[in-house]
């Protein structure tokens, strides 16, 4: 079985909307290939808590594609009403 070589690049709190908010970025091996995560957890009230996550090939993190498809994620979620 392979390790997945976790490493962590950040924890931290960022300002997401007025909600309580933290991205997890991070980078793991699976079968030979790098990839690189952000995951973004935040509780929208007392209730409902969520989080947003993308992975992409570590090669390709810093493309335009990337960029646009989490500025799209980002903008576009609504919560459960």
């Amino acid at each position: 079985m392979q390790r997945a070589e976790y490493k962590r690049i950040r924890i931290k709190k960022v300002d997401y909307r007025g909600w309580n908010t933290a991205d997890w970025e991070f980078t793991y091996r699976e079968s030979g290939t790098k990839y690189r995560t952000i995951d973004r957890g935040f509780v929208v009230d007392e209730s409902q808590g969520y989080a947003l996550m993308y992975t992409a090939k570590a090669a390709d993190w810093d493309g335009k594609s990337r960029k646009d498809t989490w500025a799209t994620l980002t903008k576009t979620f609504e919560p459960k009403s």
